[in-house]
């Protein structure tokens, strides 16, 4: 034809030769097109970078809506791409596109194992970072400040001569659930044997004595000045107020109406920034690995898709 183009080929084939070369029917993925029935061969960039493509894909996915609390967003897409990959695995497997068919479990494998890693980092770091990302944060707090102008606090730095007074340790066991877990308190203070009234309180779980030996956070390290306050659920567990009135009459203490409880932190301002940044660090490492992992499971599987 004048345009260039030959619409019809030779007798039983369909295809046309243009500018860019022969095109025939004999070639098919989900990247190229082609006559519905043949089992097409695939090439290796497809092998390796799609199925890598969909898992960095879910990585960010999670990495951006973990650290902006977008919970819809961590459930819809992972499910999409699920039932995508899982429609087209099964077509193809109807169609007897077996090719096709192993380049969607491929996919498959790659979706699982990021919504894997997405989720584990999700629950392991990025929930904390949105939390302590949405209070407020105070430098140079000193202890005989009301803990309630703090109220709305997720990070406080403290005066350098503020510590924990591990000295005032209380721990109280709760005997009336079956886990028995130790809830530790420890008043902030700074330093002065007059100060009597509470504001702040470090806390945790099953890191102290039952008077003495308090190591919840960073409480043995001199250099910490800093804490983030325990999450709203719970500043009011029945344990830690249990604990935090044991130690209010062990050691004539007067904690105040609003006090706060803190997980005593070296810098905690970093240590919020530091939970999304190990985040990608590990989306990073993990997307190298699965890329390489990806590249030799390519090369192996291309040759024996040539032989069938």
């Amino acid at each position: 034809m004048a345009n260039g183009f030959t619409a019809y080929g030779s007798a039983g084939t369909t295809g046309y030769t243009g500018y860019g070369g022969n095109y025939g029917s004999g070639e098919h993925s989900i990247l190229r097109s082609g006559n519905v029935g043949k089992d097409p061969m695939l090439n290796i960039w497809e092998l390796i970078f799609l199925p890598w493509g969909l898992l960095v894909l879910l990585l960010v996915v999670f990495g951006l809506a973990g650290a902006n609390g977008d919970v819809a967003v961590l459930f819809v897409i992972p499910v999409i791409l699920l039932a995508l990959v899982g429609a087209f695995c099964y077509i193809r497997y109807r169609q007897r596109r077996n090719n096709e068919v192993i380049l969607g479990l491929l996919c498959l494998t790659a979706v699982l194992a990021g919504i894997c890693v997405g989720s584990y980092a999700v629950i392991k770091n990025l929930n904390e970072f949105y939390r302590l990302g949405r209070g407020a944060s105070y430098y140079n707090v000193l202890t005989t400040e009301t803990a309630a102008s703090k109220i709305d606090a997720t990070t406080l730095d403290f005066t350098s001569d503020t510590k924990v007074d591990t000295s005032r340790t209380y721990g109280y066991v709760d005997a009336h659930t079956g886990t028995a877990k130790m809830y530790c308190v420890a008043p902030v203070s700074s330093g002065n044997p007059l100060e009597t009234r509470v504001q702040f309180f470090a806390a945790g779980l099953n890191c102290c004595g039952s008077r003495t030996d308090f190591r919840c956070g960073a409480a043995t390290n001199i250099k910490a000045h800093g804490a983030v306050v325990l999450p709203k659920d719970q500043q009011h567990l029945a344990g830690y107020k249990s604990a935090v009135l044991g130690a209010s009459r062990t050691y004539d203490l007067l904690a105040a109406d609003s006090y706060i409880l803190v997980e005593w932190k070296y810098q905690p301002v970093r240590y919020r920034d530091n939970l999304a940044r190990h985040t990608w660090v590990l989306f990073g490492i993990f997307a190298g690995v699965y890329l390489l992992l990806s590249t030799m499971v390519g090369c192996v599987l291309l040759p024996i898709m040539k032989q069938t």
